[in-house]
């Protein structure tokens, strides 16, 4: 059974913890969280693109939640770093999945450093689920603790979201053929991992696992790769024309001392993707895909990568 990190440390440091001078007690839990950070120029709509960590520390006792940013980039080169304090925090397990959720918010945080901060929103999820496909070359970009979703407006022109670069992507995926009835399928399920290592060429590889588009049609497993990323004042958008997809091979297949067999790209030219798009905005946790395939399925994808 899983549980709570912060839950179990109020367990196991009860007997450790220390005491203020008017002996309340206290017991701080901190989290380096690895970020990417969308920062928009409300007034030119311009994007600056970044990584960073953000400190997030939960007093158990008093449920206060502090955070601390450093060197968030905004469009004009401007770096913004601040410490939120004494916000009120809320830990919560969620139901249907399982997966713990913390959240804090502010509307006008208390500020040790930095200024101008406001509607301070944060969203930690932990144990959000995976594919658990371990494919050759793309390592998967995992947090050690928490993903985060987080937002807040830096004076009257900026606004910041966090978003992660691998994400898997779980919904309902409709595909019609023309002349005959929809088909659903809830089981299809895509992978974005991005490249952001030149900003002036952002990519990304979209992997789709089970990729069944009609009731008698095999799944496959397929990918997409090095399709354009842009980023937009909305969030960001992936779209391509004429895309020769490859099939994944050998993925569910074991070497002789039960390790992963390698995983083999093979070109698929006869199932080509006469258009793919993907547009993920809002809090840039879900997307929207649609598509079509080989002249024949026209796809349509609703769904988030975290979970209800």
């Amino acid at each position: 059974m899983k549980k709570s990190l912060l839950l179990m440390s109020a367990a196991t440091m009860m007997l450790a913890t220390s005491c203020s001078v008017s002996d309340d007690p206290q017991q701080t839990t901190t989290f380096h969280i690895p970020a990417f950070n969308h920062a928009v120029d409300l007034s030119t709509g311009e994007v600056a693109i970044s990584n960073t960590n953000y400190a997030c520390s939960f007093e158990l006792y008093s449920q206060k939640a502090n955070i601390v940013a450093n060197d968030v980039l905004l469009p004009g080169g401007q770096k913004v770093n601040f410490s939120a304090i004494d916000m009120n925090y809320t830990v919560e397990q969620l139901k249907e999945s399982g997966v713990e959720l913390i959240k804090a918010d502010a509307a006008m945080p208390g500020l040790s450093t930095g200024g101008d901060i406001r509607n301070l929103k944060l969203n930690l999820y932990r144990d959000i689920n995976w594919t658990g496909i371990i494919l050759p070359g793309e390592p998967r970009l995992v947090s050690q603790t928490y993903y985060p979703v987080l937002s807040f407006d830096c004076g009257t022109n900026y606004t910041v979201r966090t978003f992660w670069p691998d994400v898997t992507f779980k919904g309902t995926t409709t595909t019609t053929i023309p002349d005959k009835e929809g088909f659903k399928n809830d089981g299809i399920i895509y992978r974005v991992v991005m490249d952001l290592k030149d900003n002036r060429n952002y990519t990304a590889s979209v992997y789709m696992f089970n990729a069944k588009f009609a009731q008698q049609m095999p799944a496959l497993n397929i990918v997409l790769k090095d399709l354009p990323v842009k980023f937009t004042n909305r969030g960001y958008e992936i779209n391509a024309a004429n895309v020769t997809p490859y099939l994944l091979e050998g993925i569910d297949s074991k070497n002789e001392d039960g390790t992963p067999a390698e995983v083999t790209f093979t070109p698929f030219p006869r199932f080509p993707f006469t258009t793919f798009s993907l547009l993920c905005y809002g809090d840039m946790t879900s997307a929207t895909i649609d598509y079509k395939v080989a002249g024949m399925y026209t796809g349509a994808f609703s769904g988030s990568y975290l979970p209800k």
